[in-house]
């Protein structure tokens, strides 16, 4: 079924709003535009785009001709959909598209795993964090990281698998997962990961491991009162299925900031909105159920585009209703899902021991968390995070590829024996000599509880040497993540990669005309028309951008429009004279220029 988003109720005048903002490149009500309003513009996206990108849809996503455009693109609703619609036309060339989305995903999966910048910091911080908040955001920040790390590890430990329901009288149809583990998640549907049979210890040990002793509270994981999603199992896989159920039992989600916290967003009517961990740029839905002796455990994990209750950069609200979103948090289609929408993507840890499954996920957990610290400094070791994390978020890895990158890591060939070793894994024979660390820093100080404050006001030294612990610790991770980083600002000019930038003003696009009245321009709005100033797709924000932006927002009888050097500036036509038709404007020659 596809999202239905927040379009129900909408009257034309709204419709009409949301049409003009999102030609002009704001894209924060596009949720709320009627799915016809949505395609259309999509199309139209899409064609001047090709007009300036002649590769576009002709190479693959693997000849790495069209990388610049496809990363700058990543966070655009028009061009996500466009490549959507493309995918599903029937032409030849429609698998391109879906090689693009699947790179794009990838894009913002390995962005999210990225560490924090002293750039990002600064977005961070003017969106009004504090200097005290900022340090909690870089120490949790770090743990969402590793937490989402880790179950890109589950993916590729385990057998991923997409489901399609058979008949009634035959069995699920099951393919080995042949795209990339980020396009597993990024099309708004869960994905299970389903555990042996075990009792109460040792199921325990094997959720403390992913989640952790404290059940995630380090990274913010924090229960949910109820979800629309529940599961049955038995004592094998064939027995587990993903219902759609009414439950408030073992239900927790975990915010987290897709594409990476304090980079540019989706444009809003300012420009880029910065991403922010804070449910509206994505939220990681999680329901566990600990199974038994004779039942199977599972995880349900979800990637939603906001959590309960909160606004995405889009307009969609995460509503009592549970209206279902046209995209996720990766901007993948809700149409494009991977396998069924319930039960379709299911990832197999049924024939690894618990013992062994925890062992594995706890010696990635140590590794990753002390390189992805050591990746905020050290050039060399981000260098080799920048390879983990394409490995987990790409393509199934094999057995030996698993354990190589296990060993590039720093993990023990012994330990990576006693934690993979099965006639099923092929263990790589070779660890490099040098890794990027040995693990030996210590676990991070455990952020003082109210007890444990309360007593270091009454002057006890232990528990005011634990406070000053965790205080130190914070401080230096924000040491770290502003240590030999050059501030730079990143955002873009909020028209970059508009339809308005691309065609011209709306008034002009000759199929206007063909669409039902409601769909068009309303008179009063004229006078806000004024060509675009074509600011380069991907070039970085500029005073002078942000000038001719607040002039667009205030509607004047004349305005004067951009000219080159030794040229007469013109007035822009009034109001008066709007009416009249003006020629559209004609594409750059040579394709966009960068």
């Amino acid at each position: 079924m596809a999202g239905k988003g927040d379009t129900n109720g909408q009257g034309k005048k709204k419709q009409e709003e949301y049409l003009q903002s999102t030609w002009k490149g704001d894209y924060s009500h596009f949720e709320k535009l009627n799915p016809e309003k949505r395609e259309e513009l999509a199309k139209r996206y899409m064609e001047a785009m090709s007009r300036r990108q002649p590769l576009l849809g002709k190479v693959p996503a693997a000849t790495h001709d069209l990388d610049n455009l496809l990363k700058d693109q990543a966070m655009n609703p028009l061009f996500r959909l466009g490549c959507s619609l493309r995918s599903k036309s029937g032409d030849p060339i429609g698998d391109n598209y879906k090689g693009y989305d699947d790179y794009m995903n990838t894009h913002l999966m390995e962005q999210s795993l990225k560490p924090l910048d002293s750039s990002r910091l600064q977005n961070l911080q003017n969106e009004g964090l504090t200097s005290e908040k900022l340090n909690h955001e870089v120490e949790q920040n770090i743990e969402k990281q590793v937490m989402l790390a880790k179950t890109l590890f589950l993916t590729h430990l385990g057998k991923a698998q997409l489901v399609k329901a058979g008949t009634a009288d035959s069995t699920p149809q099951k393919e080995e997962l042949d795209r990339p583990v980020a396009s597993m998640m990024a099309h708004c549907s869960r994905t299970a990961y389903v555990f042996p049979p075990g009792n109460s210890t040792q199921q325990d040990k094997l959720f403390h491991s992913i989640l952790g002793s404290d059940m995630g509270k380090g990274a913010g994981v924090n229960p949910r009162l109820a979800a629309t999603h529940s599961v049955s199992s038995g004592p094998s896989i064939d027995d587990f299925k993903e219902l759609k159920k009414f439950s408030m039992a073992n239900q927790y989600g975990m915010n987290i900031a897709i594409g990476g916290a304090g980079n540019p967003g989706i444009n809003g009517p300012n420009g880029p909105q910065t991403l922010k961990n804070d449910g509206s740029c994505g939220h990681m839905y999680m329901h566990i159920d600990k199974g038994g002796t004779n039942k199977c455990s599972s995880l349900l994990i979800g990637f939603e585009s906001d959590s309960p209750g909160v606004t995405n950069q889009q307009g969609h609200t995460h509503n009592a209703k549970a209206t279902p979103e046209f995209m996720s948090s990766f901007l993948g289609q809700r149409t494009d899902e991977m396998g069924d929408k319930y039960g379709g993507r299911i990832v197999d840890c049924t024939h690894i021991p618990h013992d062994k499954l925890a062992s594995a996920v706890n010696e990635f957990t140590d590794h990753y968390r002390t390189i992805l610290k050591e990746g905020m400094v050290n050039p060399e070791a981000g260098k080799e995070l920048e390879n983990i994390n394409s490995a987990l978020c790409g393509l199934p890895m094999s057995n030996y590829q698993l354990s190589s990158m296990m060993g590039r890591m720093g993990i023990d060939h012994e330990k990576l024996k006693e934690s993979l070793v099965m006639p099923e894994y092929a263990i790589a024979d070779t660890v490099p000599e040098k890794c990027i660390r040995d693990l030996s820093a210590a676990a991070p100080p455990k952020k003082p509880g109210f007890f444990t404050r309360f007593k270091a006001s009454l002057g006890s030294a232990d528990a005011k040497k634990m406070c000053q612990d965790h205080k130190d610790y914070q401080s230096d991770l924000a040491k770290r993540a502003e240590k030999n980083m050059v501030p730079s600002d990143n955002r873009r000019d909020n028209r970059e990669g508009s339809l308005q930038q691309l065609v011209g003003d709306i008034t002009n696009a000759p199929w206007r005309d063909a669409v039902p009245d409601d769909f068009k321009r309303p008179i009063g709005l004229r006078d806000l028309q004024q060509k675009a100033d074509a600011p380069r797709i991907g070039a970085n924000r500029t005073k002078e951008a942000a000038k001719d932006r607040t002039a667009l927002s205030s509607p004047r009888q004349e305005t004067k429009t951009p000219t080159p050097s030794g040229e007469k500036e013109k007035a822009a036509p009034s109001s008066a004279h709007s009416d009249q038709k003006k020629p559209m404007p004609q594409p750059q020659k040579g394709g966009m220029k960068r």
